[in-house]
């Protein structure tokens, strides 16, 4: 299944011309992770609180670069920061969405080779999130949307 992703920041313009998606920024990967500890006990118990860690994504060098690793000097919080996952075909959908609340950009890596002239990794750091995911039905049609919110800071759903 190829797909497009985007990132929405308010102030970060970016290059993206797909419809719904304009001047949002264009991203090739994504990757975000949660991690429980095992009870040092083991028998498969609890051994403290799930961890958060930081979203990053990877992305071209774009008019967004400027603003982004300015951002994250200034440690700039934003309310939200919407990533966006969209399934291609005869009807698009926009199958998932993490919206990031509370957060701040913690790191900016940009770099290249002779391969690659121009990309970079940008990771954000949030106080809550929101994941929204959208089947799509054999008539390749959205259907109802499963979501999960959580509050990172207190640790708790909602």
């Amino acid at each position: 299944m190829a797909g497009s992703m985007w990132l929405k920041i308010d102030g970060c313009e970016g290059e993206a011309t797909d419809d719904g998606h304009q001047k949002e920024i264009d991203i090739s990967s994504w990757q975000w992770g949660l991690t429980h500890p095992p009870s040092p006990m083991g028998g498969g118990g609890s051994g403290g609180e799930t961890t958060a860690a930081d979203l990053t994504v990877t992305k071209s060098i774009d008019k967004a670069t400027p603003n982004l690793m300015k951002f994250c000097f200034n440690a700039k919080h934003f309310p939200e920061v919407l990533l966006t996952l969209r399934k291609r075909g005869e009807s698009p959908i926009d199958y998932l969405k993490i919206k990031m609340k509370n957060g701040l950009i913690s790191s900016v890596h940009p770099g290249g080779n002779a391969d690659a002239p121009g990309a970079e990794s940008v990771s954000f750091a949030f106080d809550a999130v929101e994941v929204e995911y959208t089947p799509q039905g054999p008539d390749g049609k959205a259907q109802g949307a499963v979501t999960m919110k959580w509050d990172i800071k207190k640790n708790k759903e909602g």
